[in-house]
């Protein structure tokens, strides 16, 4: 039985905030494009003690007994109450068993959700940010985030022995998951639209997972379209 821990550190929040503020563009995506100009003339190229200065004057209010309890209950009633169908969906998917037995689900304020995978113990953390609690958006970065960890453990290698670089890996993994929205759309309600920057690897994962699901195959056949496509499209 997969067990969840949910956590609440200030610390670690504002660890995740510094790495952000730092290294804000993932994906092609600027995390830091929907905050205040003054806000990031504040922390941006600071001293991380600066910049802890005004991330905890920043995240205070989202402290509250309100947003506690949206983590504490809300997220946590709705994994347990979803838990179980959606790991047999996955495994499923992937036709693998659930690769670890301990998971743990972290709270942040900062409105990007990062996951930690280790290898080697049989954990996997995965942070809800404020924003996904307000939206009830903690399914579908529940099952998104845990897509992930199957490809960390069962396909990676496979993709790194194929000859894919280690970005191209960190695409398809990425890219992968709009599987969610076929395979759990009585469950999620909301769509997994991916990143800009990946719509071509998703356009083609939806051809050939409508032809065989087999998740496999998928990858097998998305490493040589990545190894074959022209290096400049």
């Amino acid at each position: 039985m997969v067990q969840i821990k949910y956590i609440i550190s200030k610390e670690e929040d504002i660890s995740n905030w510094i790495k952000f503020i730092n290294y804000p563009t993932t994906y092609g995506v600027d995390r830091l494009k929907d905050y205040s100009e003054e806000f990031k003339t504040k922390v941006v190229n600071k001293s991380k003690e600066e910049q802890i200065k005004v991330i905890i004057q920043t995240i205070e209010p989202y402290y509250s007994k309100e947003h506690i309890y949206l983590f504490k209950i809300k997220l946590k009633n709705k994994i347990k109450k979803n838990k179980l169908e959606i790991i047999k969906r996955l495994e499923k998917i992937h036709s693998k068993k659930f690769p670890v037995e301990y998971i743990i689900c972290k709270y942040t304020t900062f409105g990007c959700c990062p996951y930690q995978y280790r290898e080697n113990k049989n954990w996997f953390g995965i942070f809800f940010s404020k924003q996904i609690l307000e939206q009830n958006l903690e399914l579908l970065v529940f099952v998104h985030e845990l897509m992930h960890l199957f490809f960390h453990y069962y396909f990676w290698d496979y993709c790194e022995n194929k000859g894919l670089t280690p970005t191209e890996i960190q695409d398809l993994k990425e890219s992968v998951t709009t599987i969610v929205n076929y395979e759990f759309n009585n469950i999620i309600e909301i769509k997994d639209d991916g990143y800009p920057i990946h719509q071509r690897l998703i356009q083609k994962i939806k051809e050939i997972w409508a032809k065989n699901k087999n998740f496999e195959n998928l990858v097998k056949e998305m490493c040589d379209y990545i190894l074959n496509r022209p290096k400049l499209v």
